[in-house]
């Protein structure tokens, strides 16, 4: 959200909120980069806004960090804001174990540190045979295509986390990890690494995905494990 147009952006958050909860989903993932970064002051009330908005729905609500939401406002800050365990967290619920990395070690995109990727392999390794491992990231994974696209065409190292390679070797030995899921491209886009599916969402707020004009978000769902995870995109509601 940019401060200036906070107040339309609550109206949609609360519409999406509404949808989540007349869904009946089970949690709330937001994929970074909930603000445009304007003063330390402004970002954390953005972020207030932003959490209490999902927390209408009466979902529990989990957050990653996207390279905006660092410009000015500490992590730490952010954790007590949105109520995470860490910079990098794992949650368990409803048979489902999710992984929430950050990417915006250092520089945005990373590396992603081998202290979070030893943590990684062991959170998948230690998931039981009935628990769905999902696995977001702000940054991608996988090998974005940027063609076209207004600021990573000429940028194209900045899509994608820097080790992402590296990143993509663990999730696939441990094969455990039913999907991964991204922000920050602000583009739909599927791809297939070794068996894995990896999704990009587009951004809630603009429209540099053309075919999603108004933003949107993605309800996924999952059956017991191993059964196949799937997913659909919404376009952000009308209000």
């Amino acid at each position: 959200a940019h401060k200036a147009s906070w107040d339309g952006q609550r109206k949609k958050l609360a519409a999406a909120a509404e949808t989540f909860r007349r869904c009946g989903v089970d949690c709330i993932v937001e994929l970074g980069d909930r603000i445009k970064e304007a003063s330390r002051e402004d970002d954390a009330d953005m972020m207030r806004g932003i959490r209490a908005a999902l927390l209408e729905a009466g979902i529990p609500a989990y957050h990653l960090f996207g390279n905006h939401d660092v410009i000015y406002l500490p992590k730490q800050e952010q954790n007590e804001l949105l109520d995470k365990q860490g910079d990098y967290e794992m949650v368990v619920r409803s048979g489902c174990r999710l992984i929430l990395l950050d990417s915006t070690e250092g520089v945005s995109g990373g590396p992603i540190s081998q202290e979070q990727l030893t943590w990684l392999q062991q959170a998948i390794e230690e998931a039981s045979p009935s628990e769905t491992v999902l696995v977001f990231c702000h940054h991608l994974l996988d090998v974005p295509d940027v063609t076209g696209h207004s600021y990573f065409e000429s940028r194209p190292r900045e899509a994608a986390a820097a080790n992402a390679e590296e990143v993509r070797g663990i999730l696939a030995r441990t094969g455990r990890v039913a999907a991964v899921f991204h922000g920050h491209l602000h583009r739909w886009q599927e791809s297939r690494w070794d068996g894995i599916p990896y999704v990009t969402l587009p951004s809630f707020t603009d429209d540099e995905d053309k075919r999603f004009p108004s933003g949107g978000f993605a309800i996924v769902e999952v059956p017991p494990a191993p059964g196949p995870v799937t997913w659909q995109l919404l376009p952000a509601p009308d209000v």
